[in-house]
């Protein structure tokens, strides 16, 4: 009987996002084994790690001493003879493997270089644009900030403190923070917002700064509150924030909406202080008729394929304030929180579009009803009818107003 001796040592990974990794020993001398082990660590969020590869001149004397760790952490060790002295062909020889594997091996979709080396940007920016996850991981030196802006992600080794360095990166960060979430009516779920955030920085990592994970980082934030939302953690602007933000000023006698008449203008404004943002309706409707059919996904994922599929007919800036009037009025629920916190969203089967257009009309008159009553304002239901996106019969509007605003079905509250 012939037996396979590699049987259940390498599994089959044909279906799986397989990972990649490629140290340029020789650009990273200074690399020990803990840092190592943290870097596999790093990465194992992306998928199992079916390649493991360290690059140099191995019959260098001053090299030997990774043979050992490498080779406990399941390395190969690629020797790269120099027919040249002084000229390090290493990095040569990793280029040609990485784009090897890369046409070669289907199921590796993310690659990660170990380098500081600004040489190897051309090949970041190739992998990215033949849709592949590319991570780069390198000391914090000139030279691997311009490599940085290559990466889908940066990943720094080591655990060297600049205070004013970090300071500035803090501040960077807040900055991009805040834009992002004023791009998406000041209310974003943290995994999307992370990755929305490393999109830019890719060198951003909280703990660089002080922080055990991203959600202590966010709820640092002065200008951002973070709630938990159907079992998902979501990041918003704080009311005053925002309402900066739309130059606005809260609540006070001395606003201009304190004891207002009522009429359109001074119940929007009342609205985007309870941070709701108008959507057309024509593209609310499309968005609605998308996400009825479109497969479970993130928030991130949702959004990227709702302008990805209807950027045709409206703009990036429009097809995200529908998206978040969907997730405020609670039409879309979460079937599955994954081991990172993130959530998977879908759209609740049992709500055809009128019955959409109910919720979206709760959620809007239990925020207009909260607003009037703290600035004093009348309630007009002939105002009111302007404002919704359903039929404006006022016996309508009577029983949605009764109706409360909208809940889902489950929300767990821990911390």
């Amino acid at each position: 009987m012939i037996v396979d001796a590699n049987k259940g040592f390498f599994p089959p990974v044909q279906n799986e996002n397989g990972v990649g990794i490629f140290v340029d020993i020789e650009n990273v001398t200074d690399l020990d084994e803990q840092e190592l082990e943290q870097i596999l660590r790093e990465v194992a969020q992306y998928g199992p790690v079916v390649v493991r590869r360290a690059y140099a001149c191995w019959s260098r004397q001053e090299l030997s001493r990774f043979q050992r760790p490498l080779t406990r952490l399941g390395f190969e060790m690629i020797h790269a003879w120099h027919p040249v002295s002084g000229k390090d062909s290493a990095d040569f020889l990793m280029v040609v493997d990485v784009m090897y594997m890369a046409m070669r091996i289907p199921h590796l979709r993310t690659f990660v270089l170990v380098t500081s080396d600004s040489d190897f940007s051309p090949l970041f920016r190739r992998l990215r644009a033949m849709g592949f996850t590319v991570i780069g991981a390198g000391r914090h030196m000139p030279l691997a900030d311009m490599v940085q802006h290559t990466c889908t992600r940066y990943l720094y080794i080591g655990s060297e403190k600049e205070t004013h360095g970090n300071a500035s990166r803090r501040d960077r960060a807040i900055e991009t923070i805040l834009q992002i979430l004023r791009q998406h009516s000041g209310l974003f779920d943290l995994d999307g917002l992370k990755s929305q955030l490393c999109d830019l920085d890719p060198g951003f990592d909280e703990r660089d700064l002080g922080f055990g994970d991203f959600r202590s980082f966010i709820r640092a934030i002065p200008e951002v509150l973070v709630e938990k939302d159907r079992n998902v953690w979501i990041a918003k602007l704080s009311e005053e924030e925002d309402d900066s933000a739309a130059g606005e000023n809260y609540v006070t006698s001395n606003s201009p909406y304190y004891g207002a008449e009522a009429n359109v203008s001074v119940y929007q404004g009342l609205l985007r202080k309870k941070g709701w943002r108008w959507a057309d309706p024509d593209v609310l409707r499309d968005v609605i008729q998308f996400l009825q059919t479109e497969k479970s996904a993130s928030s991130k994922d949702l959004r990227v394929r709702i302008v990805d599929n209807l950027s045709d007919d409206h703009s990036a800036a429009e097809l995200r304030k529908a998206f978040n009037i969907v997730y405020k009025s609670y039409l879309l629920k979460v079937i599955e929180t994954k081991s990172d916190g993130t959530g998977i969203w879908k759209w609740e089967k049992s709500l055809d579009y009128n019955t959409a257009l109910d919720f979206i009309d709760r959620a809007i008159l239990a925020r207009l009803a909260k607003a009037l009553e703290e600035y004093k304002v009348e309630w007009s239901p002939q105002v009111v009818g302007e404002l919704l996106y359903g039929n404006p019969n006022i016996e309508r509007i009577k029983q949605l107003r009764s109706a409360g605003a909208p809940k889902p079905e489950q929300d767990e509250t821990e911390e």
